[in-house]
């Protein structure tokens, strides 16, 4: 026998020792299974007392027997013995668990010599490792695979119960359960329940199912409040509970009437940030539970806490929306009913208004007694008064529906304020206060007569909220590349810095009635709506020691750089002048040449930021201004290359003379008091052709 196996290992192995030093348990038998030799790995491995001495020679069949009781399923340890044995063909990885907890992988191999069967060799490896490995591998992709689908549900934004129902599935794969319930924990004023939004249903008779059907049906959840039970630990504690005995469990508390037995139970609270948001129940798994199940399905657990509590964001955010949706409905029904109204009480108000300012007029041309030409004059008054509110309510009517019409284009900022001075000139020369223009040569994107009324309401309320001898200055200038602000500045009383956004409201004064200003407070209301509606803004800013800036900004036109950068087609004069009776008589003096334009700089200052940028087709030029003499201007511009033509307008005749000595390449010079013959002819070889 020993001969024979010295021949089988020399044959298959090449020598015995390697057998010894590889550490796998290997029994090598005759095909009549008897033993021709083991190593001590075997012996051990299969408690052979006496080791190995006590095997060689012995049949095989009454061992296996005594051996296989070692194996958690002894008779699967003999049938592959019995199977290799007949067939004869080579075996690999058949798996055997121990009761030791031992995971063994069996594998068998026939030897022949010469064509001859001569020998069985078996070898047996310690694989508990790597099946433990392959196990928990196994596991993190059900569980990866249960995450993945309980998220879907919730990423297309599917009803409460669908991802709930996700999230269940996705627990009773990982722990293998028969069924249970996941959702979410609820407070009352008494203390926290469960609202279920997914239960596998278990009904055991008609009058449970038609319960569980129709709560399912009609409110998509079900609700638990019973704390003397399983649920109810978890639910009140946080802590895990797990049941393997439930019947005989002092926490259960009884199951209800029919209720199909509870073989095991494992209660799981749901954490978000360290809060309880949900829970869920597992039941019926044959093997019980354990800590490793609840150590396994903490990362799913995790995701369920994070998609609770992102539903009920969720959920939150969607009754919010409906909320609002009905609001702005309300909102738009209320808002056209508004308009509905303004339009039917301007017709009304129109007809009568119509009739009162018609007969006011003919009034006055036949009414020649004093005290009655006085009245009919405030019957006139007080009517336009009237037209402009009414006039008022349908502009903000029509700028807050988003009927308001405007027509953008290029706007003269500089042309515009002038404008506008000189129609707000002779409410200042009534309220004593004096207006300044600072020009910037700058254009807007606006529409022209919406900013006009935007600007005259400024300048106007500037005026009435202002003091006696108090000013009003208007200026421009860029607050980055594409943005323009129109500032009307006053140094009046002011408005505190708390209350200057409420000036913007409808109807609200401030204290203009107590100052005596009459009106509607509607004005800025207005203005802001048409401003918007020209893609700017309006705010208001307390100025350092009293007063009020109000702020317009508007997107400078785009052709602006063309503009600067190119000779202008048609004609344009700058006046360089600071006494605003001088500015406007000569602009109207220079109305008389068509298609030209004027432009007034009231300082030194003002004319060299123009000139800086545009080169006009006549300079007329005042010697005494605030910041210095007309006369450094003149000789600085003639000692270049591209100095404009340029007239000195001034009162001081000799200074004039002396600069026309000194100057010989000046246009000509014309003494105040200015005739228009004179200033025609000195003007005309300039800005005709």
């Amino acid at each position: 026998m020993k001969q024979q196996a010295s021949a089988v290992l020399e044959f298959s192995f090449g020598t015995a020792e390697l057998l010894e030093g590889i550490g796998v348990p290997v029994l090598i038998t005759s095909p009549e299974r008897v033993a021709l030799w083991a190593n001590e790995q075997f012996a051990d491995l299969f408690g052979i007392v006496g080791g190995v001495e006590m095997l060689l020679g012995r049949d095989l069949p009454p061992i296996a027997e005594r051996v296989s009781t070692q194996y958690r399923d002894p008779e699967a340890f003999l049938a592959g013995i019995r199977r290799a044995t007949e067939r004869a063909v080579p075996m690999s990885g058949e798996v055997l668990e121990r009761v030791d907890g031992r995971v063994i992988s069996r594998s068998f191999s026939p030897v022949r010599m010469g064509g001859e069967l001569v020998a069985f060799v078996w070898r047996y490896d310690d694989v508990t490792e790597i099946h433990r490995q392959a196990i928990a591998l196994e596991q993190s992709t059900t569980v990866l695979e249960a995450m993945e689908r309980a998220h879907a549900p919730l990423v297309r934004e599917a009803t409460g119960r669908e991802v709930f129902s996700a999230l269940l599935d996705g627990l009773i794969d990982v722990t293998e359960s028969a069924y249970g319930f996941v959702g979410e924990v609820h407070h009352d004023e008494h203390e926290p329940f469960l609202r279920s939004w997914a239960i596998s249903d278990i009904a055991w008779d008609h009058a449970t199912r038609t319960f569980f059907e129709s709560a399912m049906r009609d409110k998509g959840f079900l609700e638990f409040r019973k704390s003397d039970s399983l649920y109810g630990v978890t639910l009140l504690t946080g802590e895990v509970v797990i049941a393997n005995a439930p019947e005989r469990d002092p926490r259960a508390g009884g199951l209800p009437e029919g209720h199909p037995p509870l073989v095991s139970y494992l209660g799981l609270p749901i954490l978000h940030h360290g809060r309880m948001v949900g829970m869920a129940g597992l039941a019926g798994r044959p093997a019980g539970y354990d800590d490793e199940m609840v150590a396994r399905v903490q990362p799913l657990l995790s995701v369920c806490g994070s998609m609770i509590d992102a539903y009920a964001v969720d959920r939150e955010r969607r009754t919010a929306e409906l909320a609002l949706r009905g609001a702005l409905e309300v909102a738009e029904q209320a808002n056209a009913a508004k308009t509905r109204l303004l339009g039917r009480v301007s017709h009304e108000l129109r007809t009568p208004l119509n009739a009162v300012l018609g007969f006011a007029q003919l009034l006055a041309r036949e009414v020649t007694d004093p005290r009655a030409s006085r009245w009919v004059a405030q019957i006139d008054e007080a009517g336009h008064h009237v037209l402009a509110q009414v006039e008022d309510l349908l502009d903000l009517a029509a700028a807050e529906s988003g009927r308001l019409e405007v027509e953008l284009g290029p706007v003269d900022v500089d042309s515009l304020l002038g404008a506008v001075l000189r129609l707000a000139s002779p409410l200042a020369t009534e309220r004593q206060v004096s207006t300044s223009l600072v020009p910037s040569g700058l254009r807007v994107t606006a529409d022209a007569d919406r900013l006009r009324v935007v600007l005259l309401n400024l300048v106007a309320n500037a005026i009435k909220y202002n003091r006696p001898g108090g000013a009003v200055l208007l200026s421009s200038g860029m607050t980055g590349d594409h943005d323009v602000e129109i500032t009307v500045a006053d140094n009046g009383p002011g408005i505190p810095e708390s209350q200057l956004e409420q000036a913007f409201v409808m109807f609200e004064r401030l204290d203009a009635a107590g100052r005596g200003v009459p009106g509607a407070g509607l004005g800025l209301a207005i203005a802001r709506e048409f401003t918007e509606a020209m893609h700017g803004s309006l705010s208001a800013r307390a100025r350092e020691g009293g007063g009020v800036e109000m702020v317009v900004s508007l997107r400078r036109d785009e052709r602006e750089e063309q503009v600067m950068s190119s000779e202008p087609t048609a004609p344009w004069v700058l006046y360089v002048e600071d006494n605003e009776m001088n500015a406007e008589l000569v602009s109207e003096y220079l109305t008389a040449f068509e298609n030209t334009a004027v432009e007034i700089a009231p300082t030194l200052a003002a004319a060299r930021q123009v000139l800086a940028e545009r080169t006009p087709s006549l300079l007329l030029l005042d010697l005494n201004l605030p910041d210095g003499s007309g006369g450094d201007l003149a000789t600085e511009l003639l000692q270049g290359d591209q100095a404009p033509p340029i007239v000195l307008l001034t009162a001081d005749a000799f200074a004039a003379h002396d600069l026309q000595t000194a100057l010989p390449q000046l246009a000509g010079a014309l003494v105040k008091p200015i005739r228009f013959e004179d200033l025609s002819a000195v003007v005309s070889p300039f800005v005709r052709g």
